[in-house]
């Protein structure tokens, strides 16, 4: 009898620990996507890595992009002006990004400009 409550304990705090594993996971996910509102370019490096993948996937389907995905694999921020949004239905969570991506037309004519943001004294 005590050997199936201590199995029976351990695997309830197994699920637990899991569940709490799975809230932390989203949360953070939750807050690197909610970032990328305030940011004017994004490269990969501001992505969580699964939308990374995606995109690069959704990207590399269309030839013209070719260059714009190598832009973003050698750490380029060139994605501009990102949307976010984050729903959540039942036990689903959907995250849609809209993300501006240029062509890029050949390597030697292309042009990387940084925007550089101060805060103005108090």
């Amino acid at each position: 009898m005590t050997m199936e409550f201590l199995s029976k304990y351990t695997a309830e705090v197994n699920r637990a620990f899991t569940a709490f594993l799975r809230l932390f996971e989203v949360q953070d996910t939750l807050s690197q996507i909610s970032r990328l509102n305030g940011i004017t370019l994004v490269g990969y490096s501001d992505l969580p890595k699964f939308p990374s993948s995606q995109l690069s996937a959704k990207l590399f389907v269309d030839s013209s992009l070719a260059l714009t995905v190598t832009a973003l694999e050698q750490g380029l921020s060139v994605l501009a002006s990102p949307m976010v949004d984050a729903e959540h239905d039942s036990s689903d969570l959907n995250v849609n990004i809209l993300l501006l991506a240029p062509e890029i037309a050949n390597k030697s004519n292309f042009c990387v400009v940084e925007h550089f943001e101060t805060d103005s004294p108090s």
